[in-house]
């Protein structure tokens, strides 16, 4: 068998699969960023208009 050309064959799929993986977490986390899910909300400012004497 020609071993050392499966072994170069292997060690580059290895290698494409991580790089697969990291590059897929990486795109992820900006996405997640830049679709923003869940926008922050913005608290009402409090006033003593509505104040109900409790």
């Amino acid at each position: 068998m020609n071993w050392p050309l499966i072994l170069i064959v292997v060690v580059a799929v290895i290698a494409l699969l991580i790089y697969l993986v990291w590059q897929n977490n990486k795109d992820e986390k900006t996405f997640e960023e830049d679709a923003n899910f869940f926008p922050e909300k913005e608290e009402a400012p409090e006033s003593d208009e509505h104040d109900d004497g409790r």
